[in-house]
């Protein structure tokens, strides 16, 4: 909204009372450490609200907030309650609030009148509803509001901060890495994501059912796994790509039981071979009865039945290990194109051009198998999970730092999930989605 505000961002520093106090800076000497975490205790809970009554990103007002006002020591956070730079045009346009002047904005500021807020939870309110309803903001608002289960709060988010920059901000691309970075850690902005983020935020802001915790040892425990091995067992068949399939020892893989599947996506067309690790039905239902413990849901069978589905529809229940998999996805339009797998993850290889509909070639395919990774895509088998998810979740609930996802050292470490789940109770990645989607995993009317 206003045009100073990234000029004072070298995030804030604090400096001798001496010094001249900057028109659009905070006041010398502030923030502190202590009045960082105060303003940030302070305002979260508004932004939620905001979230909760008008559908714009709590975690995304909850950065502006703090970006816009100094951790709320500017001079039109202090003399007018106004955290977000909102300008006042008419009394109209601020729903009768009156107005605040800013004397020392220089000339070539044009408009140094702001809304006067009643107090912060006021402007919180004024602005969430303002973003929920202008002409300029409500399309990317509503898109963030109807996001629906299969986006993950941290990219909902970032899309929404980058839809609504430009207009809101005069530079919208840095405005918008700024805001991410004050996400990651409103502390101690940041490109990494810390246990402290903002995101936290919005991906509680839902009221979620009262949940019936799980039992995880006790008689009814064997009851729960057998009740969802029968659900899975009801829709989880063999998936398409495992065709004609036999034992195959590789690389990295060593420890498991991989096949090499041979299969054709319809009757006459050419064979395509791919590296499989799928599941088992006990196994899957094993991995999402945890998922299940680990949101506390109201109603087991419904959220087993969901995440099954996710998974079916993800992936057919399909692990490639590396090679060709043919998806009808872009378009979807009857016709399969061609994907390069690896560990989980579509990546990109020299030699094979993914999208492209059709039999591949049988050196496509050996490419596939062989060749080295140029780039990796955004989401790990079986479910779909992103990096964003697998970050944030581990940081949440395990309070450990997540392995590096950056770039093409994403597959390894899906490799890394995927094999330390293999003979285990619990699949990391599927619990990060379901924790991402929780609200999604509650039966409704319970």
């Amino acid at each position: 909204m206003l045009q100073f505000l990234l000029a004072g961002l070298a995030l804030f520093p604090t400096v001798s009372h001496a010094q001249a106090w900057e028109c659009y800076a905070p006041e010398p000497g502030h923030p502190t450490a202590a009045e960082k975490r105060a303003f940030v205790e302070e305002i979260s809970p508004l932004a939620q609200s905001a979230e909760k009554n008008h559908g714009v990103p709590a975690a995304a007002l909850a950065a502006m907030s703090i970006v816009e006002s100094g951790y709320g020591w500017t001079r039109t956070a202090q003399a007018a309650n106004n955290l977000f730079g909102w300008k006042y045009v008419s009394a109209t346009s601020a729903g009768g609030r009156g107005a605040w002047s800013l004397d020392c904005q220089p000339p070539d500021d044009p408009n140094n009148k702001y809304v006067q807020f009643s107090d912060r939870e006021d402007a919180f309110d004024f602005v969430g509803a303002r973003l929920s309803r202008s002409s300029y903001y409500r399309e990317d608002t509503a898109r963030y509001r109807d996001r629906g289960d299969a986006v993950d709060i941290v990219t909902a988010v970032n899309d929404w901060v980058r839809g609504i920059s430009d207009p809101y901000n005069w530079k919208p691309e840095l405005y918008a890495k700024t805001l991410q970075r004050f996400m990651n850690n409103p502390f101690q902005p940041s490109d990494t994501l810390s246990p402290e983020n903002l995101y936290r935020l919005s991906g509680e802001v839902a009221v979620l059912p009262q949940a019936t915790v799980i039992p995880t040892a006790n008689e009814h425990t064997a009851d729960q796994l057998g009740m969802i091995k029968g659900i899975v067992d009801a829709k989880h068949k063999k998936g398409y790509m495992a065709q004609s399939c036999e034992s195959v020892s590789w690389p990295n893989w060593e420890d498991f039981p991989t096949q090499i599947c041979t299969y054709r996506v319809k009757q006459g067309s050419d064979p395509i071979r791919v590296i499989l690790l799928d599941p088992d039905s006990e196994r899957l239902a094993r991995w999402i009865k945890h998922a299940c413990e680990v949101v506390q849901t109201n109603d087991v069978s419904f959220c087993a039945k969901k995440l099954l589905n996710r998974i079916l529809g993800q992936s057919s229940g399909h692990f490639p290990v590396a090679g060709i998999v043919m998806e009808d996805i872009l378009p979807a339009d009857g016709v399969a194109e061609q994907y390069a797998f690896r560990d989980g993850v579509t990546v990109r290889v020299t030699g094979v051009k993914n999208t492209k509909p059709g039999d591949p070639s049988e050196e496509e395919i050996k490419a596939s198998l062989e060749n080295d990774i140029v780039t990796a895509g955004k989401y790990a088998r079986l479910q779909g999970t992103t990096r964003d998810q697998y970050e944030i979740y581990v940081v949440q609930q395990t309070n450990q730092q997540p392995e590096n996802v950056s770039g093409i050292a994403w597959p390894n470490v899906v490799r890394h999930l995927y094999q330390q789940a293999w003979n285990s109770e619990s699949y990391l990645l599927l619990d990060a989605w379901a924790w991402a989607n929780r609200a999604s995993l509650f039966a409704p009317g319970l």
